[in-house]
């Protein structure tokens, strides 16, 4: 019950900041992962197609097809996020499955006008959006530290009691072009289950409104 709380509130903060939501399918294409990622993953046995024979073991290859099918039909500008599972295994029948959250950005900030000039997105527009999503849920992380990953440039990690609770980064070009996407593209990757557990296992204080109003 308090991750559907937890989840409806920070889906309306995101739309309030201009986001939208979008929903995937876990089935995703084999084709997107390397031999040793696929070794984790969980393989369709009727797969209804050669292009959705796999469940996913994160949410970055199905936003990217989102974004590439949102800039194929000229729809530059995006900010999406998605709660969904990822599925992985270890083999003998035994399989993990996992909440998370992604975040998404690419395109301008705003949209041109005789006004104002569009302005890119970059990564501190994911930074930004991140770091919301944490204090809406009250959560502050104890480090942030920069990571290598393979499919991310920039890429760091929120941590807190040692724990990795989420992760952004600029999607690397070889990647991007995999998917025909010609501009820059930023993902996080939020582990929904550990922050919605965080936030509902922290203390709550409520103190008294003050009884005068402020005076300027």
């Amino acid at each position: 019950y308090a991750t559907e709380v937890y989840r409806e509130k920070v889906a309306d903060y995101l739309v309030g900041l201009g986001f939208n939501e979008m929903m995937t399918n876990s089935i995703t294409n084999a084709a997107y992962f390397s031999e040793e990622e696929l070794q984790s993953m969980v393989k369709m046995l009727n797969s209804l197609s050669s292009e959705l024979n796999v469940l996913r073991n994160s949410l970055f290859e199905t936003a990217l097809e989102v974004v590439a099918r949102n800039l194929n039909h000229k729809n530059n500008s995006l900010r999406l996020f998605e709660f969904g599972k990822s599925y992985s295994t270890t083999g003998s029948a035994k399989y993990t499955e996992a909440e998370k959250l992604c975040i998404v950005i690419t395109g301008n900030k705003n949209e041109y006008s005789w006004k104002q000039k569009s302005v890119s997105s970059d990564f501190y527009s994911l930074k930004g959006a991140v770091d919301a999503v944490l204090k809406v849920l009250g959560i502050t992380p104890d480090s942030v530290e920069v990571l290598q990953v393979p499919k991310l440039d920039n890429h760091i990690v929120y941590k807190l009691n040692n724990q990795v609770i989420a992760g952004a980064g600029e999607v690397k070009k070889n990647i991007l072009d995999k998917f025909g996407i010609k501009q820059p593209v930023f993902f996080a990757g939020l582990n929904w289950a550990l922050l919605a557990d965080i936030a509902a296992k922290q203390t709550k204080a409520v103190k008294e409104l003050p009884k005068y109003p402020a005076v300027q």
